[in-house]
């Protein structure tokens, strides 16, 4: 064994790094759907990608007219839902890498990445939300990341006082958002040379898709963990068809023991219902109305109970019992056909950077090298999504990849619902997916619209590159989209998927609830190259009931890309 060098002490450099914040260029605040600009200046020779950070306030509003509920952004990837589209370009135009459908990227990355500390840390920085004990289930129904009002980011908590005044927009707050940008550039741990510039273009979401209501007051996500009906009296006297009042008390079930924890808020409209048989307790003239909220300390023997008083009370509906639960009903108007369209605000964007200063003589050597000739390669691996649609009628689908990567390592396939709905149905989860046929939770309805992957009856899928399939036999789905089961090889192939694009598979809770289809091109370290070679995936449909719902596609592809830098400017090698 050679011993050269052995007792010799390594060049070291001495590097001091800064933090550098760079506001974006073209405007003070940002709507959905309008684009962010940011240019990186050539004066930032190095920078350490990994460890920079979009920084931005969110603010939430609520439509103008329309009653109040508690909303916030994706509980699963809080900020980033907002970013529909990554760009980075150099300073002279030169494309680096592009990332359309960005945030149904980063659910998947998130969903299948995580543990109870990587989410704890992201609802600290991101906006994410997790489950808390202060409003924790006692009814059997499965865990919720979206049930936590008592700390959210986005909206000021009730404390344990009588509450009579109406939830506004005053209640949001400015959110203090920092997210890391998942692109192939900003997640290298390896030092960027900045030497042509960077810029980068941010197209923010629509309004559709991002918005969540609390799992605790949908009717149609986990109702069982919505607060249940006591009583009209506080003693047991049930609501008969037919009947007024203008009190309501529930029962002290899935911690509803105090104002605080009471998830619905003063002038929001609801209904009951019970959700093993579907009947409702309803007004056909006017919705009822939370018009206030106290403790009664009297109820129940003295054991006490959240009282609501409401408005509109007359119940034309079924009799109640200790069966129903309470669910917000401020996406629908019975007097009006109002749509409900809430909107979001951002500012204060910052591209917060850890520069890197090297010293004159290293950076001397290498423009010398450079102006003789010489270039600097910098490895990356990125990924680029190859989108298309297909009808809920096609029940078998040959999707055509035009892949043209050199370095090619692994495919990641989501197929997310791309049924057009607005702002209210995704918000109350009507006509959505169902993911889940656990029969606690009643209901598990999709929440999330068009950002995570659906598997809608999907029986197997196969791919088709080099003239040969991949794997040699089909893979089946047939019982994960059966909702009461897990197809064990699709799970593999997608574990082998994931790790090839530098992904860390940490939880697979996710794999009914975000359809993801994986293929992984090599193994390890390896790479395939795909340049002049057909690739097709093929999905089928064909079961005992057909799909439900028309899909888009998102085909990202992971692949390394190389920056060649010389003095005639930047080249991207695919």
């Amino acid at each position: 064994m050679s011993s050269v060098g052995y007792f010799a002490a390594e060049d070291k450099i001495a590097i001091k790094q800064t933090r550098v914040a760079i506001p974006s260029e073209n405007g003070l605040s940002y709507g959905p759907g309008q684009k962010i600009n940011i240019s990186i200046p050539r004066d930032i020779d190095f920078f350490q990608p990994k460890e920079s950070y979009l920084s931005m306030d969110v603010k939430l509003s609520l439509p103008a007219g329309r009653a109040p509920t508690r909303l916030s952004l994706d509980e699963y990837i809080g900020g980033q839902v907002l970013l529909r589209d990554v760009r980075v370009y150099t300073a002279g135009g030169t494309l680096l890498e592009e990332i359309q459908n960005y945030n149904t990227l980063v659910s998947v990355i998130y969903d299948y990445d995580t543990n109870q500390n990587i989410k704890n840390k992201r609802g600290l920085t991101e906006g994410t939300m997790t489950n808390t004990p202060f409003y924790r289930g006692t009814k059997g129904s499965t865990n919720s990341d979206n049930t936590n009002h008592t700390t959210s980011p986005y909206y000021n908590a009730y404390d344990d006082e009588l509450q009579n005044v109406a939830f506004d927009d005053t209640d949001y707050n400015n959110a203090k958002l920092l997210l890391p940008l998942h692109t192939g550039i900003f997640q290298n741990d390896k030092i960027f040379p900045n030497t042509a510039g960077l810029r980068l273009e941010i197209v923010l979401e629509d309004n559709v898709n991002v918005f969540r209501q609390l799992d605790s007051v949908n009717k149609r996500n986990r109702p069982v963990l919505n607060p249940h009906f006591h009583s009209v009296d506080g003693i047991g006297g049930q609501w008969l068809s037919g009947s007024s009042t203008t009190t309501l008390y529930f029962t002290r079930d899935n911690t509803n023991t105090n104002v605080g924890n009471f998830p619905f808020v003063v002038n929001e409209q609801f209904k009951l219902f019970n959700p093993t048989n579907g009947s409702e307790a309803l007004s056909t003239t006017a919705n009822y109305e939370i018009s206030a909220i106290n403790v009664s300390n009297t109820a129940d023997g003295g054991n006490g109970l959240v009282e609501v008083t409401i408005a509109n009370a007359s119940n034309n509906g079924s009799d109640t019992s200790t069966d129903f639960v309470i669910y917000s009903d401020v996406t629908r108007n019975i007097q009006s056909n109002l749509t409900y369209n809430p909107s979001f605000t951002v500012s204060n964007v910052e591209m917060i950077l850890q520069k890197l200063e090297m010293p004159d003589g290293y950076k001397n050597e290498m423009n010398r090298q450079m102006r003789s000739g010489g270039e600097m390669a910098y490895d990356f691996l990125s990924y680029q999504n190859f989108k298309q649609s297909i009808l809920s009628s096609d029940t078998v689908a040959n999707i055509v990849l035009p892949l043209n990567f050199s370095r090619a390592k692994s495919i990641l396939s989501v197929p997310t619902d791309s049924t057009v709905r607005d702002a209210a149905a995704v918000i109350s989860c009507r006509g959505g997916y169902q993911y889940s046929l656990d029969p606690q939770d009643e209901d598990m309805i999709n929440t999330r619209g068009a950002i995570p992957g659906i598997w809608d009856n999907l029986q197997t899928y196969q791919f088709n590159y080099n003239n040969r399939l991949q794997p040699s036999r089909k893979i089946k789905t047939d019982k994960t989209s059966s909702k009461e089961s897990i197809s064990q090889q699709a799970i593999f192939e997608l574990e082998k998927a994931l790790v090839q694009a530098g992904i860390d598979p940490r939880s697979f809770t996710a794999f009914q609830r975000n359809a993801v289809i994986g293929r992984a091109l090599a193994l390890q370290d390896g790479v395939y190259d795909c340049r002049g070679k057909s690739f097709q995936l093929q999905l089928e449909y064909t079961g005992t009931s057909a799909p439900q719902f028309n899909k888009l596609i998102n085909n990202y592809v992971f692949h390394l890309r190389r920056l060649r830098i010389g003095a005639a400017g930047v080249t991207v090698d695919l």
